[in-house]
């Protein structure tokens, strides 16, 4: 891909704060917190352990929300390439954190990814290392730049003390755009089943802010969304995802994924290494036909598990077993830790025969 420095100037750093003037009418619902949730819907799978997901989920929301109202998904009012007369909305207690290079990226999550807190570009590239996140391209790697020039998701997680903390990312070439058509839903998926997060499930736990994009007139809506991280403990690996359609239209035409699976006690990323962040730039490619993964844990060093070995990951090659709906199955053909700026699970060398379910971003949409 060409790459033309004049055309991706760098921002100035720090995001949009949305404040809405007082007779600003926000362009989208807003939802309140008291508004029935149809199980029925919200739960496309078997009771029992899935429904336990959700119900934990839902006293989440119950319990953070703000006073007698739901805070919005997308949909703000965006004029003439900047934000004009957007609600900055956010629930009491999710604030970003420590933020040294203001861009988006709080210092903890950054000591997670192992991205510079004191850059906004930590590769070089010419890309924020938000943007990166949103458009699937690696912050870390300056040979690693965005592939597409329109519209794009991204997602990234982390756990900080006892909160998991999703980050939700829509890029968009022009921010002249109506993105109230913009219809953006969430999902988890566990080996038990999917369960469906609309809008009345997570944006009572979710902040809206907004970051300029690289080049000029482009923007990075940054949605984090922040649930208790013992909703999850105990199911098994698992992904959350996120998809995007434009209205009217309900088939959505973008979509990102983050998998997750527990190990030695602490919560970790399944990641491709095609599009890892910590991975080794020189590896060879899997001989199986599954994709090559890679493992490291999703909390700051500090909570890191001393068990860990620290300066390397855990890389594993794979053979594709199939696919379950957008989740791909995977065995494990070998295991080990390799050098890289991250830490490595003891088990890592055990993991050989064991299976791995992957939700690939693409089979949610189609492609």
């Amino acid at each position: 891909m060409a790459y033309n420095a004049e055309d991706h100037a760098r921002p100035a750093p720090g995001g949009v704060d949305t404040h809405a003037r007082a007779s600003a009418t926000p362009p989208f619902p807003v939802i309140s917190t008291s508004t029935p949730i149809d199980r029925t819907d919200s739960c496309a799978a078997p009771r029992g352990r899935l429904q336990l997901v959700l119900d934990r989920w839902l006293a989440g929301a119950s319990t953070f929300a703000i006073a007698g109202s739901a805070v919005v998904a997308v949909g703000v009012a965006v004029m003439s390439h900047e934000v004009a007369t957007a609600p900055e909305v956010h629930a009491v207690g999710f604030e970003i954190g420590p933020d040294t290079d203001l861009d988006g990226l709080s210092d903890v999550f950054e000591d997670v990814l192992s991205t510079n807190a004191a850059a906004i570009d930590s590769d070089g590239d010419g890309f924020t290392d938000l943007e990166e996140i949103a458009r699937q391209s690696d912050p870390r790697n300056e040979l690693s730049i965005p592939v597409t020039s329109g519209k794009s998701i991204g997602q990234a997680a982390f756990v900080e003390g006892a909160q998991m903390r999703v980050l939700t990312l829509v890029y968009v070439p022009w921010a002249a755009v109506d993105w109230s058509k913009f219809d953006l839903h969430m999902g988890l998926q566990t080996p038990v089943g999917t369960i469906e997060l609309g809008p009345e499930v997570y944006a009572p736990l979710s902040t809206l802010k907004f970051y300029p994009g690289s080049k000029p007139g482009s923007l990075v809506a940054r949605l984090e969304s922040t649930v208790p991280a013992s909703i999850f403990e105990g199911i098994g690996s698992f992904a959350l995802y996120a998809t995007l359609a434009e209205l009217p239209s309900t088939k959505p035409a973008y979509a990102a994924a983050t998998n997750f699976v527990e190990v030695a006690g602490v919560f970790a990323a399944i990641e491709r290494t095609d599009a890892a962040v910590l991975a080794p730039r020189a590896l060879t490619p899997s001989s199986g036909s599954g994709p090559m993964l890679s493992i490291w844990p999703l909390v700051p060093p500090e909570d890191v598990p001393s068990a860990f070995i620290v300066g390397q990951i855990c890389i594993q090659t794979t053979t594709e077993v199939g696919y379950v709906g957008a989740t791909l199955e995977v065995l494990v053909d070998s295991s080990d830790c390799k050098s890289a700026d991250s830490y490595c699970s003891p088990t890592c060398p055990f993991e050989i025969g064991t299976t791995k379910q992957i939700v690939d971003a693409l089979a949610l949409i189609g492609g």
